[in-house]
């Protein structure tokens, strides 16, 4: 595993498996200053912030992973969207078990693919 750093960059870990990299992308360090007051309503809203603070690269770098390949973003763009929305879940009706955050953030991810991929 090797680790790049940046002074205005989080460390991106770049991991290999098969002699392939998995893991790329490069995320603001200073997600916690822009991290969002308001919170979504539901996951398309929070697919719609998320999209409007992506830069192009981190989109142009979204649309080429394969769907099968999503659970990779997990520790970069998951956290970024983590971190952005606050640890975000979105609100239950009475008796529905709380959603994980890392669980939403997944979602997020693959609904953010999806709509890159028509664009």
């Amino acid at each position: 595993m090797y680790t790049a750093q940046d002074s205005n960059l989080e460390p991106v870990c770049i991991l290999t498996l098969r002699s392939r990299i998995i893991l790329s992308g490069r995320y603001p360090r200073n997600n916690f200053q822009h991290m969002r007051s308001e919170k979504p309503n539901n996951i398309d809203e929070a697919v719609l912030i998320v999209l409007s603070e992506m830069s192009h690269e981190q989109e142009e770098h979204l649309k080429q992973v394969c769907k099968e390949d999503l659970i990779n973003e997990h520790f970069g763009l998951g956290m970024w969207v983590r971190n952005l929305l606050g640890h975000w879940v979105p609100p239950t009706t009475e008796g529905d078990y709380p959603a994980h955050p890392d669980d939403i953030s997944a979602e997020i991810i693959e609904r953010l693919w999806e709509r890159l991929q028509v664009s």
